[in-house]
């Protein structure tokens, strides 16, 4: 009975993740584009077009990096590689900022986001 219940439950499961996990994606999408407006919103120009600059590099050079056995973790790599581009070019911005610009550069160049970063709109 246990075993029958345990079957049931996970092709339950399965349903509920398969149908909610495109709204899911969706909404931390439009999260993640509503928190890089806010920044955006106080920075100059060339300032946004670094930004965008810093994350697209930042993924690019990762994903490279991976391929070429150099480094493990991509995410970690481009987030510091973003926040030295940034510091280097005098906009501080906090971690977490950083780390949903990566996100986001990584959904607009893999996985068929193109509008998942939007630093000018």
């Amino acid at each position: 009975m246990l075993d029958i219940l345990k079957e049931y439950g996970f092709a339950l499961l399965q349903l509920l993740l398969e149908a909610l996990l495109p709204i899911l994606v969706v909404f931390v999408i439009q999260w993640v584009r509503m928190q890089i407006k806010k920044v955006i919103a106080g920075l100059s120009s060339d300032q946004a077009a670094l930004l965008a600059e810093a994350a697209k590099i930042a993924v690019l050079a990762a994903e490279q990096m991976n391929l070429a056995g150099l480094i493990m973790d991509k995410k970690e790599w481009a987030i510091e590689y973003a926040q030295n581009y940034l510091l280097a070019h005098n906009i501080p911005l906090d971690l977490a900022t950083i780390e949903g610009l990566i996100e986001a550069a990584v959904m607009a160049e893999f996985n068929q986001y193109p509008d998942a970063i939007e630093l000018r709109g």
